[in-house]
């Protein structure tokens, strides 16, 4: 019986909270016949969840939690639908609701082959067939159950969809008729099986994979001819002839149930079990995943991944791919000959394809291709106790067989072994002989090219990489039992000596290689720390170290064959020990370790210095304490590479790496220092490389928990849970694996976790190699070193859409020529970096003097665009001819351009005469020429798409505005400005600004029109409106729920922080509230009117201005006439209390004590009883009080009276998110600053600006 490891799951389903969509109370789990249901927008229980997805739901089975339901189901553009069974949150009015995170899940569908449109019917016949008609009649899918006596349809509690008799037997059910998921309860009888989609986007069952339960077990299969199996679960000497077995999702297994003599029981895949919601889906890409609801739908499982890990995928490097350690290449020759090219050179694990089609026309032409160390996924003897050459000849005989795999014993030399000839090649891989203890090698059939050849083998690399999520828990184990003498408690006594001797106390090893002798243990039963001597290996070192280790309730260190202990701390990774070593606490109070023979290793240097002992706390931390107990010296002062719960990094203190898993010492290049800021972790250089600057957040853990700073950069957290297992992987951004500094080594290029070298797009110049052609994370070396000896022979390799893991601007608001000179001048630099923002030819440019790996640039991601020239060296005759074209083509362009700006010349005469003429013609054309522009419409395209201007959506600054729809379904918002003719000037002026910005919570300017006397502006629609239609109190069905307000409020903090810090240009709003904060169908906020704002230089800190904005929003520093981007922020204060008391800033209709907020709200801040204040009209935002004070308390911040002490944008944005917490010492008197003599640099003569005509749609 094959097993693989395996993590926790089950299914239970617990409460969680959701905001409310849909105030309609859903049907019962059951229905009649003669019931349709149809899929129409007007649908009842229609819900759209912000990942795009949308349910019409039909039955739902239970209340309050993640539950299940039935109906149509679509994602994306929702062009097409399923009928499906899906998980939902519900709320204990069984309403579906609907989280920014809590997505539905689909675990059956009806039709992924055959997917229905809008209007689709579902219908329940009065015959008992349940039906799936498309829009136009056509049938997409039956359960074929008309005339079978069927009473009625039923959604059970374990999702199940069944059609039941008047005797409440089933008659058909979703159940034996499994699609690619499973959910507990559910069974795969044998001849049964999961189908894997195309992809995530693609429904449909034409996928690769199959999971299929037979009747000895369970196998993952991928498609050929015949079918090659990856994960094998069967169990041998069972007579299936007794009755039908099957696989059964329980909770905590997939267990084997046969009949044949009596039931059985056999766990063929043992789970921890969960703490809520869970279902697996068998994935596109082979995986069978296990998802659950843990405040959002995480992955938790990766079922079939085995000790061989990634690679035994099928798939995971393509046809042809060789897989080592996560990296792909392509199988080599060792000549010049190329049998095999990547099919994308930024992305290896796509696979190879065959430099020359392999034939059948004749057999002589083919050859096979050696490949030693190389296995494959799966192997099926075709030969048995044969030799290599025998299998060999065995395949170059048959024109079906693809490659020869050749298997024997450990140093055999191939004299006897097995033969595997396969009719079709996946992905192959490394052979780990330690984990296989097997020789393999390949044979891959190739047709032979002009040239003889011999065979060997080579490989050119890339990389991959997974990550999970963080904290401390100890709870309890049972081990086997290593050694029966009890511990010393966790404290010792002055002049005591250990010596690391064989015979010591307490000595442990374990079944990884390395061994304990224990010295002190603090508390029994279960993970627990200790400290003692350490090794791994061949012993020859150890270090002094505190590690975590099981124990059992006699105190005794136990030794699971997974248990291995975790060192968390070491005194002299520098310097290790050898036998014989010795530890002593003196009697002088100094802690001091020293070798076999003598020499000093380490010292706590604590002598003189009153210690009375020496302890291990509870925490792991090892203590030195005088006769008061009080701390004088202690480990968590002096950290390594590691943090355990409850310690401590204050600035200062660092983490540093070690250079590998198996050298201690800490010369590696990553270190994790904490400042005033929070963290920030770097890569040794000169200067350093930051790759990590921010917050670190983690999330709770249920046991033993520790993080540690990798040899290869990465801050991982690990958590005991039956073995250590990697649970977190900390600084890895949105951005990705890419982004670390060495993740393909030196000049490498990161794409989607594989690597490459930098390649030359102009001509066929080889200026980087790969250090190791199998190992393509190593990284690249330089063909010809660079060197300073001759600058002239310096180029660029021009590499487009390259970025880098860190980014100091040493150049600002420069272009591309620039940056690459200011390089090539300055012989350390070794490269140019330009980034700019999308399509803008003007950007700032850093020239690092080191290179470590460079990343893929995802626009989409990053939103700028990213320029990498890399420095390299030419041989000399190559630069001198490069230079002797230059000049030529220097002398050419210099004819060429004198002949150019004479003709030149001629035309501006030209113009200008005719200029002189037509002085009264219109003049709006220029705006066709503004750079940057978006879309210029005429205004007869305006007319049609408002329908002549019919639909008016209300009345904003300088016009009207109008609801249209484009040609290609976009609806818009089109202003029409008024009075446009003294202000020409400033429209073309805002139009470029504000056209140039792009952000997801800012109103986005679509076009414009610019024709006779017509000034019109397109902006992208806000199908919900304003952000006040939502939060005063009106009709109870738009009363949000707090994670909707919440969402909206760090929307508007988000678009702030982009026009304060990002733009090029500070921009000011000076118009933040409600009606300016408009809200999309997903109830995204996006700020508007941001063209009634003042950009300020980003070397100016205040600016005079004359007053503008909306009463009870103004910062009280107007009255100077001296404003910085901080009255935004007091602005933001106010719009924030609105939305969380869903109240105005000023409610006339309130007696006079109850009327100004910003009164209301000191004086419930001094009584303590800012809870009065919460949205009354919402049961929700009353359960998340707690939270909600806490906004509060961040709306007092921003309405500081000093503007100085108010947070920036980005700081509210963290103390939303809880990466930072509020300024404690608040001020809620809230009174005006008193205004003195403040100096301020003016624009324009201090001429007050008039207000923008650009104010976006309302």
């Amino acid at each position: 019986m094959a097993l693989c490891k395996i993590f926790p799951f089950a299914f239970i389903l617990l409460c969680c909270s959701c905001y409310l969509i849909s105030g309609q109370r859903f049907d019962y789990p059951t229905a009649n016949l003669s019931t349709t249901w149809i899929n129409s927008v007007s649908a009842p229980h229609s819900v759209d969840f912000t990942d795009g997805s949308r349910v019409r739901a039909i039955l739902l089975r239970g209340t309050f939690g993640p539950k299940y339901a039935c109906g149509f189901y679509c994602n994306g553009n929702c062009d097409t639908y399923l009928f499906a069974i899906f998980i939902v949150q519900t709320n204990s009015a069984s309403q579906i609701t609907s989280p920014a995170i809590g997505f539905p899940q689909v675990v059956w569908s009806a039709n992924r082959n055959n997917p229905v449109k809008i209007n689709s019917t579902l219908q329940l016949t009065a015959q008992g067939d349940l039906v799936l008609r498309n829009a136009d009649g056509t049938l997409a899918w039956s359960t074929n159950t008309a005339g079978k006596s069927v009473a009625g349809l039923s959604l059970t509690d374990e999702g199940n969809l069944v059609l039941f008799d008047s005797k409440n037997a089933t008659v058909w059910q979703s159940f034996d008729h499994p699609t690619d998921a499973l959910v507990p309860g559910q069974k795969l009888v044998s001849g049964m099986k999961l189908t894997a989609s195309v992809s995530t986007t693609n429904w449909t069952e034409g996928g690769l994979f199959s999971l299929s339960a037979i009747d000895n077990g369970l196998v993952a299969f991928i498609e050929s001819n015949p079918p090659q199996t990856y994960f094998d679960a069967t169990i041998g000497g069972l007579d299936p002839s007794g009755g039908s077995n099957y696989v059964k999702y329980l909770n905590g297994s997939l267990t084997f149930f046969t009949n044949s003599s009596g039931t059985t029981e056999l766990v063929l895949v043992s789970i921890t079990p969960a703490s809520s919601a869970q279902y697996m889906k068998l994935e596109s890409n082979g995986h069978l995943k296990v998802y659950e609801w843990k405040n959002r739908w995480g992955e938790v499982d990766d079922l079939l991944t085995g000790f061989r890990g990634v690679c035994n995928y099928p798939t995971v490097c393509g046809r042809y791919g060789i897989c080592t350690m996560g990296q792909c290449s392509c199988p080599i020759s060792s000549n010049s000959t190329t049998y095999f090219r990547p099919i994308n050179v930024r992305l290896p694990n796509l696979g190879c394809s065959e430099a020359k089609k392999l034939t059948c026309n004749n057999l002589k032409k083919h050859r096979l291709l050696e490949v030693e160390d190389v296995d494959y996924f799966t192997f099926t003897a075709d030969i048995s106790n044969t030799d290599v050459n025998t299998c060999k000849r065995a395949c170059l005989n048959k024109c079906s067989c693809k490659a020869a795999f050749f298997r024997s014993g450990l140093n055999s030399s191939r004299a006897i072994g097995e033969c595997y000839l396969p009719t079709e090649i996946f992905s192959l891989m490394n052979n780990e002989k330690d984990k296989t203890r097997y020789d393999s090698v390949a044979f891959i059939k190739v047709q032979a090219l002009c040239l003889f050849w011999k065979t060997k083998k080579k490989l050119v690399f890339m990389a991959l990489s997974q990550f999970l999520p963080f904290f401390f828990f100890i709870l309890s184990c049972s081990f086997h039992l290593i050694t029966s003498q009890p511990y010393d408690y966790p404290s010792a006594n002055l002049s005591t000596t250990w010596i690391n001797s064989i015979s010591a106390d307490h000595s442990v090893n374990f079944t990884d290689g390395s061994t304990i002798r224990a010295i002190l243990l603090r508390g029994t039963f279960g993970p627990k720390y200790a400290c003692g001597f350490y090794c791994n290996g061949n012993c020859d070192t150890y270090l002094f170290a505190i590690f975590i280790v099981q124990t059992n309730s006699a105190s005794r260190i136990t030794s699971p064959a997974i248990g291995f202990p975790q060192v968390v701390w070491s005194a002299n990774r520098n310097k290790p020990v050898r036998i014989n070593s010795t530890l002593e606490l003196t009697a002088e109070g100094d802690l001091v370790l020293r070798d076999a023979d003598g020499t000093l290793a380490w010292s706590t240097n604590t002598t003189g210095k009153s210690i009375a002992g020496l302890n291990l706390t509870d925490e792991g931390n090892l203590v030195l304490f005088d006769s008061k107990n009080a701390t004088v010296w202690q480990s968590f002062g002096h950290p390594t590479d590691a943090l355990v719960p409850g310690q401590r990094l204050v600035p200062g203190m660092k983490l540093t790496a070690s250079v590998s898993t198996t050298n201690w010492t800490e010369r590696g290049l990553f270190s994790l220092s904490a400042t005033d800021d929070g963290f920030v972790a770097f890569v040794e250089s000169n200067p350093p490389q930051t790759y990590f600057l921010g917050a670190i957040a983690g999330l709770n853990a249920t046991s033993a928990q520790y993080m540690r700073l990798e040899s290869d950069g990465h801050l991982k957290v690990y958590e005991w849970q039956s073995r250590w297992t990697e649970v977190g992987d900390l600084l890895t951004g949105y951005k990705g694996e890419c982004y670390y500094p060495m993740a393909c080594g030196r000049y490498g290029i990161c794409s989607r976790g594989q690597c490459s070298c930098p390649k030359s797009s102009s001509n066929s110049t080889t200026y980087f190699r790969q250090i190791d052609d199998r190992q393509g994370n190593l990284g690249c070396s330089e063909v010809t070193r660079l060197t300073c000896n001759a600058l002239n022979n310096h180029i660029f390799l021009d590499l487009q859409d390259l970025d880098y893991f860190t980014f100091t601007e040493d150049i600002r608001n420069t272009d591309m020529n620039t940056c690459k000179d200011a390089c090539l001048r300055n012989c350390s630099c070794k490269a140019a970096l330009f980034r700019s923002g999308l399509n803008s030819s003007t950007g700032d440019c850093y020239l690092p003097s080191e290179i470590f790996s460079l990343a893929n640039n995802e626009k989409d991601k990053t939103m700028y665009d990213s320029h990498a020239f890399i420095k390299v060296q030419v041989e000399p005759e190559i630069a001198a001819a490069k230079e002797k074209r230059r000049v030529n083509g220097a002398i050419l362009g210099s004819v060429i351009g004198i002949s150019i700006l004479g003709i030149i010349i001629g035309i501006a005469v030209f113009i200008f005469w005719k200029k002189k003429r037509k002085a009264n013609e219109d003049e709006e054309d220029y705006l066709d020429h503004v750079p940057g522009m978006p879309t210029r419409f005429s205004y007869d395209d305006l007319k049609v798409a408002t329908e002549n201007f019919t639909k008016k959506l209300g009345q904003g600054g300088f016009g009207s505005v109008f609801e249209g729809c484009l040609a290609d379904g976009t609806k818009i918002a089109v202003k029409c400005l008024d009075g446009i003719g003294q202000v020409k000037t400033s429209f073309l002026a805002e139009v470029e600004t504000i056209g140039s910005i792009h952000h997801v919570n800012l109103v986005q300017l679509i076009g414009f029109c610019a024709e006779k006397s017509h000034r019109l502006l397109v902006y992208e629609c806000m199908s919900n409106g304003s952000l006040e239609k939502w939060i005063y109190h009106g009709k109870q069905e738009q009363t949000l729920d707090w994670n909707c307000r919440r969402k909206i409020i760090q929307d508007i903090a988000k678009g702030l922080a982009y026009l304060h810090e990002e733009c090029r240009q500070k921009i000011l709003h000076l118009d933040i509230k409600p009606p300016n904060i408009l809200l999309d169908e997903k109830y995204n906020a996006k700020l508007a009117d941001f063209g009634l704002s003042k950009l300020i230089d980003r070397n100016q800190s205040q600016v005079m201005t004359q007053m503008r904005g909306t009463p009870g929003y103004l910062a009280p520093e107007w009255l100077s006439g001296v404003i910085t981007e901080k009255v935004d922020v007091y602005s933001f204060g106010i719009v924030l209390l609105e939305i969380l008391s869903g109240r105005r800033h000023f409610e006339a209709s309130e007696s006079e004590d109850q009327q100004v907020m910003v009164n209301l709200f000191r004086r419930k801040a001094e009584e303590g009883q800012l809870v009065d204040l919460i949205d009354k009209h919402s049961e929700d935002m009353q359960f998340y009080k707690e939270e909600v004070v806490k906004a509060m308390q961040i709306a007092a911040w921003c309405l500081q009276s000093d503007y100085t002490k108010r947070p920036s944008m980005s700081m509210v944005v963290k103390a939303m998110e809880g990466v930072i917490d509020v300024d404690k010492d608040l001020d809620y008197s809230f009174r005006p600053q008193t205004v003195s003599a403040i100096p301020y640099i003016s624009f324009a003569d201090s001429i007050p600006l008039l207000p923008s005509i650009l104010s976006g749609p309302r």
